[in-house]
C-alpha cells in the first residue's frame, strides 16, 4: 500500500515532470552541489516544493543522469537514509557489519528515489494543503500536507524530521498512515529471507 501511493516529496511537489526509473549511482554531474540547510522542516518542505516544480528534465542521452543529479542533490539530503534504515532492519541492523550496514541502507536509498521517480504525478501548488509544523520532542517535529487531486479522494502525508547536529531530516513519510519505515521493514524481512546475507555482500 505505502509503495503504490508513495508520492511522499518529489511526487507531491513536481507540477510536470516525466522520469524514467534510473539505476542508483553514486557519480553526480557537474553543475549540482549538495544541498545544505538548517532551516526549519516546514522552511525545508516548502523550499523542496519550490525547487522541484520548477525542475524540468532535459531531453535527450543527458537528461537520465541531469534528473538523477537533481534527486540526488535537493531530495536525498532532506532525508536520514541512516536512521529510516536503521528502525526498519531492527535488531537485526547490530548483527551487521558496518559495510553489510552501509549496503543495506544503499539499497533502500535507491529504492526509495527509484519508487519516487518511477511514480510521479501532477499536482501543483493550489492542490497542496499545508498544516502547521508540530513539535513532537525537543528534537522531533512532524509536518503534514494534504493533496487534492483532480479526481479521487484528498491524500494526507506526514513527514516526520528528526534533528541532528543542528540540521532538520525526514526520517519518516506515512501516506494515509502508512509508513515508509513499515514498508521496508517488510522489504528487507523478504530480502534477506529470500537471499540471504548474500543480499548484503553484492
Amino acid at each position: 500500500m505505502f509503495m503504490k501511493s508513495l508520492l511522499v516529496l518529489v511526487i507531491t511537489l513536481t507540477s510536470s515532470v516525466s522520469m524514467a526509473a534510473y539505476p542508483y549511482a553514486g557519480v553526480v554531474p557537474q553543475g549540482y552541489a549538495p544541498t545544505v540547510s538548517s532551516a526549519g522542516p516546514q522552511q525545508i518542505l516548502r523550499r523542496g516544493i519550490e525547487k522541484i516544480s520548477k525542475f524540468r528534465m532535459p531531453q535527450g542521452p543527458k537528461g537520465l543522469a541531469h534528473a538523477f543529479a537533481f534527486m540526488e542533490t535537493e531530495i536525498s539530503p532532506r532525508f536520514d537514509f541512516s536512521r529510516l534504515t536503521q528502525s526498519a532492519a531492527g535488531p537485526m541492523y547490530r548483527r551487521l557489519t558496518s559495510t553489510q550496514r552501509a549496503t543495506l541502507e544503499s539499497k533502500v536509498k535507491a529504492d526509495f528515489l527509484e519508487t519516487l521517480t518511477g511514480n510521479l504525478s501532477q499536482y501543483n501548488s493550489r492542490q497542496i494543503q499545508y498544516f502547521p509544523a508540530r513539535r513532537v520532542g525537543r528534537n522531533q517535529a512532524s509536518v503534514s500536507i494534504r493533496l487534492r487531486p483532480h479526481r479521487g479522494r484528498p491524500m494526507r502525508l506526514d513527514f516526520r524530521f528528526s534533528r541532528h547536529t543542528g540540521k532538520w531530516k525526514i526520517h519518516d513519510v506515512s501516506v494515509n498512515g502508512s509508513s515508509a519505515v513499515n514498508y521496508y521493514r517488510g522489504y528487507i524481512s523478504r530480502s534477506m529471507r529470500q537471499k540471504g546475507r548474500a543480499w548484503l555482500d553484492n
